[in-house]
């Protein structure tokens, strides 16, 4: 099963589609600040285009979707760059995204850099980064 995370207005096809805002064509309205509705290990895909940046406790979210994926499980996800306008330009985003943001939730990036080691739940490989 594929989750497509606040999904607004643009359900998407193959996906179960999650916003806070219940629009018609979502299938589960849902707080990504709350425990999200679904059982361990159900998704193997999880779209998260323009959200984290509005979510009140990121590592939380994080360990949710941790969560609900599946061992192996991909994570896309798109937020504003923190130096563009359009991070900070919009009163509702509470998260600023840098180019290293996720290293703190990848173990293999921790061990080979200076980075602190917060123990978090939710452990991710980051495999690609792209500015668009």
């Amino acid at each position: 099963m594929k989750l497509n995370i606040g999904s607004g207005e643009k359900k998407q096809s193959g996906y179960i589609n999650l916003d806070i805002i219940p629009y018609a064509n979502i299938d589960v309205v849902a707080n990504l600040d709350k425990k999200l509705p679904f059982k361990n290990n159900q998704f193997s895909e999880v779209n998260a285009f323009h959200v984290l940046e509005h979510v009140k406790d990121l590592v939380f979210t994080l360990t949710e979707l941790h969560r609900v994926c599946k061992p192996g499980a991909i994570i896309k996800m798109k937020s504003p760059y923190y130096k563009s306008k359009g991070a900070f330009k919009d009163p509702t985003h509470k998260q600023f995204f840098t180019d290293e943001t996720f290293d703190y939730f990848d173990p293999e990036i921790i061990r080979q850099s200076d980075l602190p080691n917060y123990q978090f739940n939710a452990k991710f490989k980051v495999k690609t980064r792209a500015y668009i």
